[in-house]
């Protein structure tokens, strides 16, 4: 089952980035992270798996469709039992109008369902 982490409120005037965190399931990882309009700051992605998987971030207002919906980015993530991963840092962010979804998985390719395994942390900031 994928987890996500509870939202927490910030008080100061400009509440930055709202964080967020996914822990993977034995899963494509189908999720939809909130929809409407969404801007995407930051990305940071650990995998303890032995296998590299794939993050694909698609603009939409439901869970995306792994396999079928085309994502907007791609960002492959590294293999390491000890830990290795990806920080993406979007400076003035990603756009998203629609919503901000993702999928995880084994394979590249846009139309690609192979499951990832437990192991991976996905963060997210988000305004």
């Amino acid at each position: 089952m994928l987890m996500a982490s509870p939202a927490y409120a910030q008080t100061s005037r400009d509440p930055g980035a709202q964080p967020v965190y996914y822990q993977s399931a034995a899963s494509v990882n189908s999720t939809l992270v909130l929809a409407g309009w969404r801007t995407l700051e930051s990305i940071t992605v650990i995998n303890t798996t032995a296998a590299i998987y794939y993050l694909k971030l698609y603009n939409k207002a439901t869970a995306p469709t792994c396999g079928t919906d085309v994502p907007i980015q791609v960002y492959p993530i590294p293999a390491s039992t000890a830990g290795n991963g990806v920080s993406i840092p979007l400076g003035v962010g990603l756009g998203f109008p629609l919503g901000l979804g993702f999928c995880l998985t084994g394979g590249v390719a846009d139309n690609d369902t192979t499951s990832a395994a437990t192991g991976v942390i996905i963060n997210m900031g988000y305004k």
